[in-house]
């Protein structure tokens, strides 16, 4: 049963080689003829396909600056959050000095002084006058880094 039809009918005799090539032959000249005439087209459809080329044409160059104008937004838009970084950045280095400016030095502070960080309640040790400031609300403190300064 591996034997295709045509071997099968050379086989019994029924045809010859010749008979088989031609018909072959015959069948692949048809087959391109199809081919051909599909790729044909009538001269209204050429006219009608090559009416509509300067639409496709405006369709692509309305796609080519809806294009540029996304990529034109979206550096626009980077542009925006990388400034934005940058005065963070600058803002947070601002704080940094103030506090370095203004902070009170707490090293002979034998006060312990209680205060809410968040949800905790923290401890420093202060001395008798910065105590007094931040019971006047004179004084405050704030989170600088891993601790805690006294401004």
């Amino acid at each position: 049963m591996s034997n295709s039809l045509r071997d099968q009918l050379l086989k019994v005799g029924l045809v010859d080689e010749d008979k088989v090539k031609k018909a072959e032959q015959k069948a692949k000249a048809e087959a391109r003829s199809k081919n051909k005439q599909a790729k044909r087209k009538p001269k209204a459809e050429r006219r009608a396909e090559k009416a509509a080329q300067p639409e496709s044409r405006k369709s692509a160059e309305q796609v080519l600056r809806e294009r540029s104008e996304r990529d034109a937004a979206r550096a626009r838009d980077a542009a925006r959050a990388q400034r934005i970084k940058e005065e963070r950045r600058a803002r947070k280095q601002q704080i940094v000095e103030i506090i370095d400016k203004r902070r009170h030095l707490r090293k002979d502070g034998e006060i312990v002084y209680n205060f809410v960080d968040g949800k905790k309640v923290k401890r420093i040790y202060v001395t008798a006058k910065l105590r007094d400031g931040l019971s006047a609300g004179t004084m405050d403190i704030v989170r600088s880094g891993n601790g805690h300064e006294v401004v």
